[in-house]
């Protein structure tokens, strides 16, 4: 006991950083897909979606949920029980050597797939070795059933408590064979979801047969890792956290949010789609919009940090919560989340995100940094608005499918909110002129840039109507922009009015156009 102690002790403390840490994770995965294709197919794996994302986000996600439940039940610091955690994550060598060794003595076929049916069958019966499963070997029971043990192990060593050892053993049980039998999940939740809505009389359409779709079950896993990312991000230093949530811009994010779930609306008049996984494509598309947006937000900081310190001293990075290596490193987090989810949901969504990402870096870093020159800066957020737009239309899409562009939205959605986007110059004036900026404030002085600014957002609202005539026919959206307009007009001359009122007049705008739509 005591060297097992030891054992522990030294592996929960070895001195390994996040990046050697998330190498070694991905290359015991890619070693078990080298392997597996082997077994398998006899052949080696080819460098395709399925081996280089799909099979890696599986492992991960699974990985990140176990050690989540280890963490808890065990109450012993998440970075130590990662650090332990990836010594045995080398048990998911084990089936494949276990099945080259025997399967091929006996030559018996081998198959590692999900669970696709007869979920309550399987879960009873999972450690029955009697229950042959050509599709679910031994090899892998074994290794989960490995796996378990060890989790209890852990636990009471920790805790001391038969109980939470069970309790925290029989969470990894289900975490396992939830992952393992995904797509059978998802097809009992669609019964139920089914059921529930034939007795208010509401028609679903029926579930696709055959295997589930591959992009569904990957979108699924990266928003399982954004979780537990962001829970373990938590339990690991609670104050970057704070930072990272209190830095994260939600009134922008969910002004180009709102125009990819414009996209989706408008694309989907057009073009109904029969999808009952739909709303899973729409998160994917929405979620690769709001990660693109917060790289560009982290890339946008570190050029920008002599202006903060003027303008926006509550920061991460003027308050020194974290450092430019720290920073960075989550900001290729976000840019990695962005282009996976953008992948799932659509080809033509990746070229988006890109588009969308490549000229915010343009409009921020150096050398090009054209954000110091107006009317540049303006007309990249009217561009930024027609790209968030596109890719609510991509989620609409097939994975091999092209986007289909909408020309005839692309001039109003580019002048209305290069228009509006000057809003965003009056609260950094200070930091502007220090580092020199063009702005309208600048340009003109503070008082008049101000009402030039009010008269352009006035001018933004009033544009709606016109380009908006043929799906609004009549006076309502007319009168109904005035209102709005004439509403920012006089809250933004007001100087002391905050930029989160002035979107919440557009959200509520927002709101009442879709209603309108209806």
């Amino acid at each position: 006991m005591t060297r097992l102690y030891k054992f522990i002790d030294k592996y929960e403390n070895m001195p390994i950083g996040l990046g050697l840490w998330l190498a070694s994770v991905f290359f015991i995965i890619f070693i078990r897909d080298g392997f597996e294709s082997i077994v398998i197919n006899r052949s080696w794996s080819t460098p395709d979606s399925f081996h280089l994302l799909h099979f890696p986000l599986f492992f991960f996600s699974l990985f990140l949920a176990i050690i989540v439940a280890l963490h808890l039940f065990s109450k012993t610091d998440i970075v130590k029980v990662s650090k332990i955690s990836l010594v045995f994550f080398c048990i998911i060598i084990f089936p494949v050597t276990f099945d080259f060794i025997f399967a091929n003595l006996a030559k018996n076929k081998t198959a590692y797939l999900y669970i696709e049916s007869n979920l309550w069958e399987n879960l009873p019966r999972f450690f029955d070795f009697a229950h042959d499963s050509p599709d679910f070997p031994r090899s892998i029971r074994i290794e989960i059933a490995m796996i378990i043990l060890m989790s209890f192990g852990y636990i009471y060593l920790k805790r001391r408590k038969i109980f939470s050892a069970f309790s925290g053993a029989l969470t990894v049980f289900i975490l396992c064979f939830l992952a393992v039998s995904l797509p059978a999940v998802l097809k009992e939740i669609f019964k139920l979801l089914g059921f529930l809505l034939s007795k208010i009389n509401l028609q679903i359409s029926p579930f696709p047969s055959g295997p589930m779709d591959e992009s569904i079950l990957v979108l699924l896993q990266l928003l399982t890792i954004t979780a537990l990312g962001l829970f373990w991000l938590r339990r690991f230093d609670i104050l970057k956290y704070q930072a990272i949530i209190k830095n994260a811009r939600l009134t922008r994010s969910l002004h180009y949010c709102i125009l990819c779930l414009l996209g989706v609306l408008i694309k989907y008049l057009d073009l109904p789609v029969e999808d009952v996984f739909l709303p899973n494509r729409i998160a994917g598309a929405l979620l690769a919009v709001f990660f693109a947006f917060h790289f560009s937000v982290v890339i946008n900081d570190l050029f920008d940090i002599d202006c903060d310190r003027l303008s926006n001293k509550d920061r991460p990075l003027i308050t020194g919560a974290l450092n430019k290596k720290e920073y960075l490193n989550i900001g290729c987090v976000f840019l990695c989340l962005s282009l996976l989810f953008a992948y799932w949901v659509s080809e033509s969504c990746v070229m988006i995100i890109l588009l969308f990402i490549a000229l915010y870096f343009v409009y921020s870093a150096q050398p090009f940094r054209l954000k110091r020159l107006f009317p540049i800066s303006a007309c990249i957020i009217g561009l930024e608005a027609v790209f968030a737009f596109a890719a609510g239309e991509a989620a609409l899409d097939r994975p091999i499918a092209s986007s289909y562009f909408h020309g005839y939205l692309f001039w109003p959605i580019f002048l209305i909110f290069s228009l509006g986007s000057n809003i965003k110059d009056l609260k950094d004036v200070q930091g502007d002129r220090a580092m020199g900026v063009v702005t309208l404030p600048i340009l003109l002085g503070e008082d008049a840039g101000r009402k030039v600014i009010a008269f352009l957002v006035f001018l933004s609202y009033c544009l709606v109507p016109y380009f908006l005539r043929q799906l609004f026919p009549g006076t309502k959206l007319l009168l109904l922009s005035l209102c709005f307009a004439l509403a920012s007009f006089v809250y933004i001359l007001n100087k002391k009015g905050k930029e989160k009122i002035i979107f919440v007049i557009y959200f509520a705008y927002v709101l009442l156009l879709v209603v309108l739509l209806r």
